[in-house]
């Protein structure tokens, strides 16, 4: 390269020097551009980095008529006799050694000029054979080809020393003061000093290469006077000479630095000449004959170009180059043949003057941003207090948002690598500073997490450097201007490498942040519980970015610059219209937290927190935003479900019931029905059944509130249309039939019962206007069906507050001789407001587009369970096996063993009293669903169990009559109640009351002797309940046993004649009280010819052909009833 001015402004030509024969070779280029070092640096760095031309050097002058055989060799040849003659590099060297010490040999010697005597001597006039010799020199021995030269030690010895007096008497004519002081004030004219410059810029480019040389770097700083010549350097105003002369002292800090070499065998020889270079170099100090110490002048090069300024455009990019390059070669690449009170002193220098580095990040040179870059880590590292400044400073210009939307869009790999690298720098830090802050403003939450992630190797971050290839979006006209103008031709490779050499140099406590996954995560596509992104929400961020960058570049230039302008970072906020309608709570959008699968859930870091967000929002939206609240409702769940050990117990639970009795939402009612029984530990994973396990959240819903409350939602299983679908249902005349009670296939049922389709119950609602308490019994109405009912709410003829009953209306007024005779109406606790009763008030009073997710039928079996843990929270026996007392308050609460004054009662509900509990767990029985049936069963047993005073009464709430007339084949639970407590029933009276079990036969001593056959009634005592299911759900015909499928109809017809129309009158109000009335015995016609002696049935024991053998266990009480029999039919 050789760059000049010209009228059409500067010029470049670029050379190509190729091998003897290529057809490149000798071929020059002009071209004219505005910023002409600008170019040269981009090209310079372009052909060493990316095309790893190391040969590509800058001079001031062509080189084709100074090369001697074409181009220069790089490789050893022999020389030294006549056939083999001193290399070219080796001829050069003599050459120009021969010159250079007769010149400054004549100017030691002579006052007067060697081309005329009348004149004084003038060192440019001298120096000019020397400058042809160097040109000569610089074009034959190219900078990575010096090697050759070592064989020659004395004479680069003798050189060197020779070109720095030169370059001395050259430095000396010049006037003191710098570039940056008042101009050309001194004697020399402008002319005179730019021919001493010119002159002295081949001499520098000489012995950059000499210095180059392991002679040369390990013997220079041996030399005074290269000492001296290095504190007159910074002298030189002219941006070409100084480049090189900066380049000099930059191969004797660094040799290998400027070489773009890799060590090599003798790299310990190197390192410690370099250390010691360093330290005497570095050590120079300014004295009072102008000259200047190397830091203060490496530091000065950088203000002198750019200026303390942000906004400064003076300055050659060539000097900033190799003075940015040295400096970083100190500080990072080099560091470690750095003196340490060299390293602070220069580290201190940096620091105060921190404004002209990031005024350098604005460069479009990628080299000076890397070496910038860089150069701040250390800072950052080694100084707070002025990360801090370098941190405000990248917030109020701008250059943070500058390069965060480089590092996301832009289309350049090494200008997305540079931008990160940044971006890292300046948002890395505690979570409350200021860059954090903005950086949780402008993107979703959810990236943060990234940050905290392992870091990568160096093969994990080459496949994500893969997986971006091609995965940026197309930039924009407006995303072009802010991504290009910075420079994207970064060598990633080669930052990399020293990023990880800068980071040896600084030192920091804090856990490095990930933010090379952070930013390609941000590359990427994600539908995530607490991170929605993708095309749409880049495209936001963009624009977002795009228009504030626009913004602040206008303001800018109408106030004249950078330092005019202080960015408001406090407030930028990006906002993401595309995802408003997400419902969001804390980082979370719900929808997609329900889509989760359970192990995204058990890594949320913080379930605790999150179940309180989740509960506030919940209490916020109840019954104003039903989608949100039912959203809500569901994340706690499935959030506790999982995190339930880590969130504990939930105080607030009572909160939750009163919200579930309260809203107007049958949706929301279930949800939370669902919740409270998860807060419990329900689950209808059988796999995770008795996992959770949270006694105190049991204990706050152990009052009458809670348990009347989920005795109502028991009841509500009546409601359900579907019935046990098998032939025995049929036949008995079960109504409409379903094959499961599922979810899905009960979702219809919720708005049959809400309406009450079955217009085949019985009317048993009477309406009164409201206010009095009772009414006027001339306003009361009735009965009515809840249909008919819903039909008057729709006309307006009532409304929640009206009057209801279903127990037998009285006349109040019958007694009362005349209308106006002033008696008094007495309030006999029938009637109550119709909001009051919970099935009309969820019948009638709820919104009317809400639906159920749930039907009748899972409504109940969810409450059966839910009161199930209540009751299994204590125990009922001590260790010893002896019943506690008084009994667990669960069961109290249920069987109606709670005095009116107990704690446990508190805000019971007008329409249920706790001892209705008991009827309406008993009269689930008849729900007909086989999974509320069983679970009712398993309940009442655990009820009755050590609970005497209950169980002895248990016959009163029609239970055995409910279990008898089930129709399903699931007979387990039932056949165990059964089994369990049909002798422990007080239900005898007279003589039967107080004979002993020994007095009384089975069929006396059991509730079931008047339902049940005495062979099958029999089979449930002597072989327990497992046997007595199978033998009730199926056919038999045996000596011990005759029992079928027609004698089962039977049975469960004659109970359903017996309690007539009461489950249609449980369909009408659900909470109605089974009022017991003993039934006659049962007949079986199948049984009219049998004779029952003592277990077995005479006909079918004498059956020796269908039953040979069969087995007597009691052959003598067999005997004795079968006399006794045979007198009784004598008889």
């Amino acid at each position: 390269f050789n760059g000049n001015d010209n009228d059409g402004g500067p010029t470049v030509t670029l050379e190509f020097a190729g091998n003897i024969g290529d057809s490149t070779s000798g071929i020059a280029r002009t071209y004219v551009c505005a910023n002409r070092d600008a170019l040269i640096v981009s090209v310079l760095d372009s052909a060493r980095s990316l095309a790893n031309n190391k040969s590509a050097t800058l001079t001031a002058v062509g080189t084709a008529g100074y090369r001697l055989l074409g181009v220069p060799s790089t490789g050893e040849q022999a020389r030294g006799d006549l056939f083999h003659p001193d290399p070219v590099q080796i001829q050069c060297l003599k050459s120009l050694h021969q010159i250079s010490c007769a010149a400054v040999a004549y100017l030691d010697s002579y006052g007067y000029s060697s081309f005329d005597a009348n004149r004084p001597v003038n060192v440019i006039e001298e120096c000019d054979v020397v400058v042809d010799a160097c040109h000569v020199f610089n074009a034959n021995v190219l900078p990575n080809a010096v090697g050759v030269l070592d064989t020659e030690r004395k004479i680069v010895g003798a050189l060197l020393e020779a070109l720095w007096v030169l370059l001395i008497k050259l430095c000396l004519s010049l006037p003191a003061s710098r570039r940056s002081g008042s101009g050309d004030s001194t004697a020399l004219s402008a002319q005179h000093r730019s021919s001493v410059e010119r002159a002295a810029t081949p001499l520098f480019q000489a012995l950059f290469r000499l210095c180059c040389t392991a002679t040369g770097f390990r013997t220079a700083v041996d030399c005074q006077d290269t000492l001296d010549g290095i504190q007159l350097i910074w002298t030189i105003s002219d941006p070409f000479t100084s480049y090189w002369a900066t380049m000099v002292l930059a191969a004797l800090l660094s040799r290998q630095n400027v070489l773009f070499v890799a060590p090599n065998a003798n790299s310990d020889i190197d390192k410690e000449a370099e250390t010691l270079n360093k330290r005497i170099l570095l050590g120079l100090k300014g004295a009072d004959s102008g000259q200047t110490g190397t830091i203060e002048g490496l530091v000065g090069g950088l203000l002198r170009e750019k200026g303390s300024s942000a906004t400064s455009s003076s300055g050659s990019d060539l000097i900033l180059l190799v003075t940015s390059s040295t400096l970083e070669s100190i500080l990072c690449s080099n560091h470690g043949t750095t003196a340490k009170e060299h390293f602070g002193a220069l580290l201190g220098a940096l620091s105060s003057h921190h404004r002209a580095l990031m005024s350098m990040l604005q460069s479009p040179i990628s080299l000076i941003i890397e070496n910038t870059a860089l150069m701040l880590h250390v800072i950052s590292t080694q100084s707070p207090e002025t990360s801090r400044a370098i941190r405000d400073d990248s917030l109020s210009s701008a250059v943070i948002l500058h390069h965060f939307h480089s590092a996301v869009f832009s289309p350049l790999e090494g200008q997305r690598f540079l931008s990160r690298y940044l971006c890292s720098l300046w948002f890395s830090g505690p979570s409350d500073c200021h860059e954090k802050r903005l950086l949780r403003r402008m993107i979703p939450n959810g990236f943060m997490a990234y940050l905290k992630m392992p870091l990568l190797s160096q093969a994990e971050e080459d496949q994500l450097d893969e997986l971006e290839q091609g995965g940026i979006e197309a930039p924009s006209t407006t995303t072009q201007r802010f991504v290009l103008e910075t420079g994207g031709g970064t060598n990633t490779k080669r930052l990399r490498s020293r990023i990880s050499m800068a980071a040896s140099a600084g030192t920091t406590d804090s856990q490095p942040e990930n933010f090379r996954i952070f930013f390609h995560v941000m590359t990427r596509d994600h539908a995530l519980p607490d991170l929605i992104w993708n095309q749409q929400t880049r495209r936001e961020l963009r624009i977002a970015l795009e228009t504030e960058l626009q913004s602040i570049h206008r303001v800018t230039e109408a106030r004249g610059g950078r330092d005019k302008i202080a960015w408001n970072h406090q407030q930028f906020t990006v906002r993401y219209p595309s995802l408003r309608d997400e419902v969001q709570v804390g980082n979370v959008y719900m929808r997609l937290w329900l889509q989760a699968g359970d192990g995204f859930m058990k890594s949320w870091e913080d379930p605790s927190g999150l179940f309180e967000l989740l509960f506030r929002r919940l209490l916020g939206e109840l019954d104003r935003d039903t989608a949100v609240t039912n959203m809500c409702v569901r994340c706690l769940e499935r959030l506790y479900a999982i995190h339930w050990a880590r969130i504990g117990v939930f105080p607030d639970i009572m909160i939750l019931v009163h919200s579930m009795s309260q809203t107007r939402s049958i949706e929301t009612q279930h949800r939370i029905l669902s919740l409270v029984a998860t807060l419990l530990g329900v689950t209808d994973d059988l796999d995770r059944k008795g996992v959770i396990n949270v006694p105190d959240n049991a204990e706050q819903l152990l009052n009458g509130e809670c348990i009347n409350l989920l005795c109502q939602f028991v009841a509500w299983g009546h409601t359900s249309t579907a019935q046990v679908a098998n032939m025995l249902t049929s036949e008995v005349g079960g109504g409409s039939t379903m094959a499961s009670t599922t979810l899905n296939d009960e979702k219809d049922d919720l708005l049959a019962g809400k309406r009450a389709i079955d217009s085949s119950g019985p009317a048993v609602w009477f309406v009164a206007r409201g206010g009095q308490i009772p009414p006027d019994s001339k306003s009361i109405r009735g009965p009515f069906r809840v249909s008919e009912l819903a039909g008057m709410m729709r006309k307006g003829e009532i409304h929640p507050h009206s009057l209801v009953t279903s127990l037998q209306t009285e006349d109040y007024s019958a007694d009362n001789t005349s209308e106006d005779s002033g008696g008094e109406c007495v309030d006999t606790g029938k009637w109550c407001m119709l909001q009051q009763v919970w099935q009309l008030r969820w019948q009638l009073c709820t919104d009317g587009s809400s639906t159920g997710v749930f039907g009748p039928a899972d409504v109940a079996f969810t409450a059966i369970c839910s009161l199930s843990r209540l009751v299994d929270l204590h125990k009922s026996l001590d260790p010893r096996g002896i019943p506690y007392y008084p009994i667990p308050i669960a069961k109290r609460l249920l069987c109606g063993g709670i005095n009116s004054d107990d704690s446990a009662v508190n805000a019971v509900d007008v329409s249920t009293s706790t001892q209705e509990s008991l009827s309406i767990i008993s009269q689930a029985l008849l729900c007909n669903d086989p999974r509320v049936v069983e679970s009712a069963a398993e309940l009442l047993s655990s009820l009755m169990r050590h609970n005497d005073e209950a169980c002895a009464k248990l016959y009163l709430t029609g239970a055995f009559f409910f279990a008898c007339m089930y129709t399903g084949n699931n007979f387990f639970s039932l056949a165990k109640l059964l089994h369990d407590f049909h002798l422990k029933q007080v239900f005898q009276s007279g003589r039967a009351a107080v004979a002993s079990a020994d007095e009384l036969p089975i069929k006396d001593q059991s509730i079931l002797g008047s339902l049940l056959p005495d062979g099958l009634l029999r089979a449930l005592v002597n072989y327990g309940f497992q046997r007595f299911a199978d033998v009730f759900v199926g056919n038999f015909d045996t000596p011990e046993v005759i029992w079928s499928s027609e004698m089962r109809s039977v049975l469960v017809i004659m109970i359903k004649q017996h309690i007539g129309d009461f489950p249609d009158l449980l369909k009408q109000n659900t909470t109605a009280k089974f009022e017991y009335i003993p039934i006659p015995g049962i007949s079986y016609r199948r049984l009219d010819e049998e004779i029952f002696c003592h277990n077995y049935y005479l006909k079918n024991l004498t059956d020796e052909k269908r039953f040979p053998d069969w087995p007597i266990t009691e052959p003598v009480e067999v005997f004795r009833a079968c006399l006794s029999e045979w007198k009784k039919q004598m008889s």
